[in-house]
């Protein structure tokens, strides 16, 4: 048997001093990616340059970040993981998640988010509809989603479950819950589609039973339709004088 002329080399794995504060893009437009943590380490592979980061740890692209404890990052690959609580922030959303993995490909740019998950989805800041006093221009009444996966392309602000559907907004003067067998969130539209043994039921004693649930939730122009009903009362736009017809 022939030995190599040189031993094999351990994979090289360097500390790196990180910065005071976590480094942020210069604009929404950046290309680049900001690793950072209290502890960050880079190591060479075969399968790519993989960085290990840790204490409050984060990766940055444009406008979101991806935050955990601790966030392994492969600069090959550009698959981020983080095995512990996750948090994943854009300038209209907050998601937090048990666990997750994010793809940073130009054809991917999407996080697959595991456990516990909820998205708190605020109102957009230049909304010209939203008035002074408005809630939600504050964020006292943030939309709230809750499933247990969920699958989020940050680019579009746009996630997709169909576990243990979750939805709590306010519309009309009352608090909405709506649960279903799957749920689409289309954030730039601020819209939310719920389909599958619809329940939803209000703080003023509403209940309703159905097929598909459809609420748009931009300040000033919400509506909330239920088609088809099966049992309860349908809901109808913001322009409606009541609260529908039986």
């Amino acid at each position: 048997m022939l030995l190599p002329k040189t031993p094999p080399t351990a994979p090289k794995q360097v500390q790196i001093t990180p910065p005071a504060t976590p480094p942020e893009p210069e604009n929404s437009q950046d290309p680049d990616y900001y690793p950072y943590g209290k502890l960050m380490t880079w190591r060479s592979t075969p399968q790519g340059e993989l960085w290990t980061l840790k204490g409050d740890a984060q990766l940055s692209h444009k406008d979101v970040k991806f935050v955990s404890d601790t966030v392994l990052y492969n600069e090959k690959t550009r698959i981020a993981s983080a095995p512990g609580k996750l948090r994943i922030e854009d300038t209209q959303n907050t998601l937090n998640s048990n666990s997750g993995v994010a793809y940073y490909k130009n054809e991917l740019r999407y996080a697959d988010l595991t456990g516990d998950v909820k998205i708190v989805a605020r109102p957009k800041q230049d909304n010209p509809k939203a008035t002074v006093n408005s809630p939600r221009k504050d964020f006292k009444s943030p939309v709230t989603i809750t499933c247990d996966k969920l699958r989020y392309w940050w680019k579009q602000k746009h996630g997709f479950t169909d576990t243990n559907v979750k939805i709590t907004f306010k519309h009309k003067e009352k608090n909405w819950t709506i649960t279903g067998s799957s749920l689409e969130y289309f954030g730039t539209e601020e819209h939310v589609i719920i389909k599958g043994n619809v329940v939803a039921v209000s703080d003023k004693g509403d209940q309703i039973l159905g097929d598909l649930a459809d609420a748009i939730l931009k300040e000033g122009a919400e509506t909330l339709d239920f088609s088809p009903v099966k049992l309860g009362t349908k809901i109808k736009g913001e322009k409606d004088d009541g609260d529908g017809l039986p």
